[in-house]
């Protein structure tokens, strides 16, 4: 019995060899049709090269644009940073220079007033008085 079953699970396994087998020859057909069928899409040597130098090329377009991109953010941000800067050592300056006086001369202009003489004595003029009519 034993035998027979030995005999039962060789046969199963090459049966299942063979269908392996068979499946790798189907798959290795299918392969080569394929490869006859698009060979007009295969690239030569040379031309693989190309549209590799091609991309590097693009790549490397890419990259420089993004280094480009870079130096100017950074420069941006450098200009940001010097304009903050010198706008709080203005602040500082002011703050410094509240405390001194100007330098600044005025030249300030004295407006001339006319004096009017004073009266001589509290009496108008043209009128005259009883006691100086007698003293007269």
């Amino acid at each position: 019995m034993q035998k027979e079953g030995n005999d039962e699970t060789t046969g199963a396994r090459k049966t299942l060899k063979q269908q392996l087998s068979e499946n790798r020859r189907r798959f290795q057909e299918y392969q080569t049709k394929l490869q006859t069928k698009n060979s007009t899409f295969l690239l030569d040597k040379k031309a693989a090269k190309f549209y590799d130098d091609l991309k590097q090329k693009e790549l490397e377009k890419g990259r420089m644009e993004k280094e480009q991109k870079a130096i100017e953010k950074r420069l941006s941000d450098q200009a940001k940073e010097q304009e903050k800067a010198l706008a709080k050592a203005k602040s500082l300056e002011a703050i410094k220079n509240a405390n001194k006086p100007n330098k600044v001369v005025k030249i300030t202009k004295k407006v001339k007033t006319i004096e009017t003489p004073k009266p001589v004595s509290s009496i108008l003029s043209g009128y005259t008085s009883s006691e100086d009519d007698e003293e007269n």
